[in-house]
């Protein structure tokens, strides 16, 4: 048997052995599994982290603010024109007030005019600094592209300074228009601090090269002008001759930094990184710039982390196939058992005689039947418990009486007694022994359990166990819930020793319950509860009464965690605590959340307040409306801190185009709805008749509609906006309005009178694409005032009267103020809505545009 034991427990040893070994190549296999997923999917986000970078960098300089009202100072302000051409002389106080103004806009380090020659005639850096007038820049390769009439963005390294800045350059033409002659060069100088802030931004290695591959901006400052390429002589002359670098190379020719590009990945300092290459066109005549990005891909699943995926891979398929040979295991104990059950079964059916010794020492029911099932005993407790009479108690009385008997008083159910008594005598017949509970109709429970005679018949006992299986319910759904809660459970005597905790204690802890029976629960203490708060907890505890709070714990592994505590006393019946009981549930992820939320809501609002300056740069600055109608006011307020109202002025041609649109939603949806609405206009202002307003919102119509789709069958967008267009013709005092679903109002002194648009809207769906507009010819006085509003000022509901703001009480109100100065208008509209709004909240963006007709 000795060794028989010894082979079982060496067999046993062997397989959990191979379990093992099984679990650990299972892990192995996984881990290299997800971590060739990870690496894709980190690689996917790399390069999108790339594009989204070029399109920051695109927005900071050829897409940007500067380098639109370089192009529109060029081709719409005057005095640039004239210093250029030589109709001022050079630094003419005109020109200079207006190159002041752009550096101050923009925060710029300098501007300057060129003349068709290359010869500087006006220049602004700020007071104090050296005038560069008189100054030759015809070698400039900014000045050379921007002359033949393209704009550009150009880095370059002052010669005089050392310092890196970006150029925008923009051709200044003789007339309004594009196709008009180049009469010099606007160009613009911007230091290289916010494209040196988005690179710092992200992570890994960032660096911009320049088309001969030298380093114009890093994340690391000591990349900087090193060249990532071998210089030949001819790419060394080019940087001296165009002096993009300044003096950098004149004596010495750059450093090399030491990266080598292979595929997808880069050699950088001798260590392999991911790398994306983004090409960047800013109309450098030299080249395309690049961008690259270099991104340790051991970030991406660090070998820390390896490690704990392989522990926990390894542990589950552990806990697999151990489950696996644990069941094969119990299946053979299972069938061992069986066996042994058989034996024990057939010594008790030899020992059956033995029992009639203590039958009269029973606290049980005992009957007993011979092989003829009729009676051979019955004592008096069976009796009482079935409820049965005497005459079915004398030796002698059939099985078949008492089953009859039992069918008749209902302890059965409904059912045939001749058919429950075969039932019984096969169930009998064809087992040497039975057990049972039978419910009796007065509800009482019994335990009936027997077992064949020697020389056939049987023999059974009646036990009430009404009162255990009561007990046993009631035990066990509170040990279940106890057991199961993922609620924390201590229990403690009245000195605080602990006497009890449940799995979730130690499954959250990391204590076993046998390290903790005994302790005291101030081996949780974290140290970073105040003294004050377990005063108050043992204040109210040891007078009775019960103690919640917030708690903050410390594990076995010594990891923090916070627990939602609620303490109470167990008094006995003379009212004295015999014990304390803790709830204690883990809140720690509910924490984190909050503090994930609270950040969460942060970046969100960033976002929004960014997206805020995003639409502000398409909105048209107010120094080129003054410049073009001083006469004008703007009301522009958003509900949100972004909104779906917008308005634009653009030169066309021989005149100004001033719109107005109020886009479908307002917050976000309405904001991005603004950005589709731009570029259709962009697009339908090269395509339409130029001052054909009509054939103008016809054309963004239906760009609209093709951009969403919404000219196909199927798709969700139905959005479009309300659009209001007036083309300035100052040479023709005219104004010519077309409008989509808005009005131009026009006040001449005497009467204000509506001009109304069509009813159609632009975009939407179910709009005819050819839909046509109407012209509206009027005249542009100098004493008449013209005005544009959106709805969110018509419709905002008052506090008092609960009626919008209506076209009434605006056409009213501006025909008072006809005799005041038309820039101050805004203001009087902005008061008069804040009374009549009172304390009702604004329903929608409002926008108002005014101006006086431009004198001759």
């Amino acid at each position: 048997m000795k060794i028989f034991n010894l082979s079982a427990r060496t067999k046993s040893l062997s397989s959990w052995v191979i379990v093992f070994i099984l679990a650990i190549v299972t892990g192995a296999g996984t881990l290299a599994a997800y971590e060739e997923f990870v690496q894709a999917k980190e690689f996917k986000d790399f390069v999108e982290s790339a594009r989204q970078q070029k399109i920051a960098f695109d927005n900071q300089t050829i897409n940007s603010q500067v380098m639109g009202g370089a192009i529109l100072a060029g081709l719409l302000n005057d005095a640039i024109k004239k210093v250029a051409s030589g109709e001022l002389n050079p630094d003419a106080p005109e020109a200079l007030e207006v190159l002041q103004a752009i550096v101050h806009e923009y925060n710029a380090g300098n501007a300057l005019i060129a003349n068709n020659k290359g010869v500087m005639v006006a220049y602004w850096a700020g007071a104090g600094k050296p005038s560069g007038t008189g100054k030759d820049i015809s070698f400039r390769p900014y000045f050379k592209q921007a002359i033949k009439g393209s704009s550009l963005v150009y880095p370059a390294v002052g010669t005089t300074t050392g310092e890196r800045a970006f150029y925008f350059a923009a051709p200044i033409y003789a007339q309004h228009i594009h196709h008009s002659e180049v009469v010099g060069v606007l160009a613009i100088s911007i230091k290289s601090d916010a494209l040196d802030r988005l690179l710092q931004t992200q992570s890994g290695h960032k660096i911009l090269l320049s088309p001969q591959g030298v380093v114009f901006g890093a994340n690391v400052p000591d990349y900087l002008f090193r060249v990532a390429r071998a210089i030949t002589p001819t790419t060394q002359a080019e940087l001296n001759q165009f002096k993009q670098f300044g003096n950098l190379f004149t004596t010495q020719a750059p450093l090399p930094l030491d990266l080598e590009i292979i595929g997808d990945q880069a050699r950088f300092q001798g260590k392999m990184y991911a790398m994306a290459k983004v090409p960047i066109s800013w109309e450098d005549p030299l080249g395309i710039w690049t961008l690259l990005l270099l991104e340790d891909p051991d970030n991406w699943l660090p070998q820390r982390r390896k490690i704990e995926l392989f522990v926990l891979f390894s542990l589950l398929s552990f806990i697999l196939y151990g489950a696996l040979f644990v069941a094969l295991t119990n299946f053979s104990a299972k069938k061992n058992e069986t066996l042994a059950r058989l034996y024990v079964q057939k010594e008790l059916a030899s020992k059956t005689e033995l029992l009639e010794i203590v039958i009269a020492n029973l606290q049980q029911g005992l009957i007993a039947y011979d092989s003829q099932l009729r009676l051979i005993l019955c004592n008096n407790k069976f009796r009482d418990m079935m409820g049965i009479p005497d005459f079915l108690t004398y030796p002698g009385s059939t099985f078949l009486d008492l089953i009859r008997f039992q069918a008749q008083q209902g302890e059965f159910g409904p059912c045939d007694p001749d058919t429950m008594y075969q039932h019984f005598k096969a169930t009998i017949a064809d087992s040497s022994h039975h057990q049972l509970e039978r419910i009796r109709p007065n509800g009482t429970i019994l335990e009936i359990q027997g077992g064949g005679l020697p020389e056939g018949g049987f023999v059974s006992t009646c036990t009430d166990i009404t009162a255990r299986k009561k007990a046993e319910q009631e035990i066990r759904t509170l040990s279940s819930v106890v057991e199961q809660s993922p609620i924390s459970i201590v229990i403690t005597d009245p000195d605080a020793h602990i006497e009890y905790v449940n799995p979730a204690f130690t499954r959250i802890s990391g204590y076993a319950t046998e390290e903790v029976i005994g302790q005291n629960p101030r081996i949780l203490k974290s140290g970073n509860t105040s003294k004050e708060i377990f005063h108050s907890l043992w204040e109210s505890i040891k007078n009775g009464h019960s103690w919640k709070g917030e708690l903050l714990n410390r594990k076995k592994n010594g990891d923090m965690y916070w627990e939602s505590t609620t303490i109470s006393p167990i008094c006995d019946d003379n009212g004295r605590i015999v014990h304390y009981v803790a709830n204690k549930e883990d809140i720690t992820q509910r924490k984190v959340a909050e503090e994930k939320l609270k950040e969460a809501l942060n970046h969100i609002s960033s976002s929004i307040q960014y997206a805020s300056r995003i639409q502000h740069s398409i909105l048209v600055p107010d120094w080129l409306l003054q410049a073009e109608i001083p006469e004008h006011f703007v009301i522009w307020e958003p509900r949100d801190i972004v909104g779906g109202d917008m308005y634009w002025y653009r030169p066309w041609v021989s005149g100004s185009l001033l719109l107005l649109g109020d886009c479908t939603g307002h917050g976000v949806p309405g904001a991005f709805m603004t950005l589709i609405a731009n570029g259709a206009l962009d697009q339908a202002l090269l395509e339409s008749p130029p001052g054909d307003t009509a054939i103008l919102l016809q054309r963004i119509h239906q760009l609209i509609q093709v951009s969403m789709g919404q000219d196909q069958k199927g798709g969700d967008s139905n959005d479009g906006l309300e659009l209001g267009a007036c083309f300035l013709n100052f040479d023709q005092h005219t104004v010519t309005f077309s409008g989509a679903r808005f009005s131009l109002f026009v006040a001449d002194g005497t009467s204000i009178r509506e001009i109304k648009g069509d009813k159609s809207g632009i975009g939407y769906r179910g709009i005819q694409r050819n839909v046509r507009f109407t012209t509206h010819h009027l005249e542009l006085r100098p004493d008449w005032c013209y005005y544009m509003t959106s709805d969110g000022l018509i419709d905002q509901v008052g506090s008092k009267s609960r009626c919008g703001f209506g076209k009434r009480r605006f056409m009213e109100l501006v025909q008072s103020l006809y005799s005041t100065p038309i820039r101050d208008h805004g203001d009087h509209i902005k008061q008069a809505l804040l009374e009549h709004q009172g304390e009702q909240s604004r329903r929608d963006d409002v926008t108002v545009l005014g101006f006086r007709g431009v004198s001759p």
